[in-house]
């Protein structure tokens, strides 16, 4: 968030505070004890990409590599 408050002053920290949460529910209630490393993995992607859709601009990821 420190990052983000750096680069994007008008970030919003409680905007951010309620997705990261938002995020951690919905892969907490996916994922039980009995899968693999592996398996969790294909879980956090799924929630991440797939439900949420999160995306990489990678135009502007470009800019600043």
């Amino acid at each position: 968030l420190m990052l983000a408050r750096l680069r994007f002053s008008e970030t919003d920290v409680a905007q951010c505070h309620k997705q990261i949460d938002k995020l951690s529910r919905d892969v907490w209630l996916e994922i039980n004890d009995n899968l693999t490393a592996l398996e969790k993995i294909k879980v956090i992607n799924h929630v991440f990409f797939d439900i949420l859709k999160v995306v990489l601009d990678t135009l502007q990821f470009l800019q600043y590599v």
